[in-house]
């Protein structure tokens, strides 16, 4: 009864407000040690996930501050993302520099303007230091592991550092607030929050400039007000903002963004028991406007700066969704793809630190078991979701996907690890009941 009473004990609003800064600061710090070489790059650069992506935003956000060229229009690419060195072989350099950018269209990233206005704006920005303090202070930051590797001044740096961090908060708020609204008010909720923030996928992402990974998991806002007032004027509205915010960032896993709007409607239709088919399509209808809408702004802004014709922005836009879409290499079933398929497994898919990691193969294998057991149940709706939430975009991104191993830890913790967090946590004091009952069991058999 003790554990019971402390797992639903009430905490007040202001506990949870201090929980969810001590939840940014630790997931900003990487607090669990994860990441990936195609992240770090051999710790040259700051982002864990990916920092091909992190850094054309962050390089578009230092043009724009200091620099010559393409300046406040489309992302940039700097002069030696991809180059050849002295012996023919092709190497990347992702830090900042001035001359021969190229724009990159591929997304429009709206966040990166609100940073640069933020910055400007900033008091901090407008303070005259010595460039002497500037040199150390930027020193002693990069020394104590703060700063990346970089050659950006101390006062643009410190604010890149922030956005870092505030995409960290934003993902805490997010995570903490569907806990919550899933459990109560309690330390449940609050475990929960907790243990979610550590998924691999969720954590690497976690502050990335480019595809953060509290972007994907809008939808988890919807559920809490769904829950309490289930119209389908309020569902059309929330996907429609949500899907708008998303698809002004980026166009990257599309097609998991859409399930993810569905998951609200999947637990509502749990917990009755039936499909609310309505609330499905008016989930789609909302989904599928704020995309389009997203994409006119994109489509006219691109268009503007580069003085073309709408129909060649598009084109400009989504010349690579083509070749992601319908390209099949490596050829699917064959080796190379189950190849990939068994690697993207064997890696981690939930670390606590210093305690134990368990790899995603194990977590496969968890769901599956679960998946065949309750598909009798009202669950059932809940781990169908899951499973095609993952695969879904191995069927719209298969190339891409095949070649990023670090997109499949993203995909996998918001779709199957997600579903196992949702279904043990809403019967979590059944499961400690039963587990209780089967080890008294297995005692008084010994």
């Amino acid at each position: 009864m003790m554990v019971n009473e402390f797992l639903l004990k009430k905490i007040s609003t202001s506990k949870i407000f201090i929980f969810i800064l001590l939840l940014s600061i630790l997931i900003f710090f990487n607090i669990s040690d994860q990441s990936t070489s195609y992240g770090k790059r051999n710790n040259l650069y700051e982002d864990s996930a990916d920092s091909y992506s992190h850094y054309i935003v962050r390089n578009s956000i230092i043009n724009d501050l200091i620099g010559f060229e393409n300046k406040n229009g489309p992302l940039i690419l700097t002069k030696r993302y991809s180059y050849l060195d002295s012996e023919g072989l092709t190497k990347e350099d992702f830090n900042y520099y001035n001359d021969n950018t190229t724009l990159y269209t591929h997304s429009r990233t709206y966040q990166r303007k609100i940073y640069t206005k933020l910055i400007k704006a900033s008091p901090l920005y407008k303070l005259e230091i010595k460039k002497e303090t500037l040199d150390k202070l930027n020193t002693l930051f990069t020394k104590a592991k703060i700063f990346p590797n970089s050659r950006i001044d101390f006062k643009i740096e410190i604010h890149l550092q922030f956005f870092r961090y505030l995409n960290t908060l934003i993902l805490a708020i997010i995570l903490t607030i569907f806990a919550v609204s899933l459990n109560g008010k309690n330390n449940l909720g609050l475990i929960m929050s907790c243990l979610m923030s550590l998924i691999t996928g969720i954590t690497i992402y976690s502050s990335n400039l480019y595809v953060p990974s509290w972007q994907l998991l809008i939808p988890l806002l919807y559920f809490p007000i769904l829950k309490n007032y289930t119209s389908i004027k309020i569902c059309f509205f929330l996907n429609l903002i949500g899907s708008f915010i998303y698809f002004s960032s980026n166009y990257l896993f599309a097609a998991t963004f859409g399930f993810l709007s569905l998951l609200p409607v999947i637990l509502i239709s749990v917990k009755e028991n039936r499909l609310i088919k309505k609330l499905i399509l008016t989930t789609f209808l909302g989904f599928m406007l704020g995309f389009f809408i997203a994409v006119y702004f994109h489509v006219n802004e691109v268009s503007n700066e580069l003085n073309i014709k709408n129909q060649e922005a598009i084109s400009n836009i989504f010349e690579s969704a083509s070749t992601r879409i319908f390209s099949l290499y490596p050829i699917p079933f064959g080796l190379s793809f189950f190849k990939t398929i068994l690697t993207n497994q064997l890696t981690d898919g939930f670390k606590i630190p210093l305690l134990f990691t368990l790899p995603k193969s194990i977590i496969l294998y968890i769901f599956i078991f679960l998946f065949f057991k309750l598909v009798q149940t009202n669950y059932k709706f809940l781990f169908w979701w899951g499973f095609l939430t993952y695969v879904i975009n191995y069927i719209f991104n298969y190339s891409h996907m095949m070649h990023h191993n670090i997109y499949d830890s993203l995909l996998f913790g918001v779709s199957i690890q997600l579903t196992l967090f949702i279904y043990f946590f809403i019967n979590a004091l059944k499961i400690k009941k039963y587990t209780k009952e089967k080890i008294k069991k297995l005692f008084e058999i010994n």
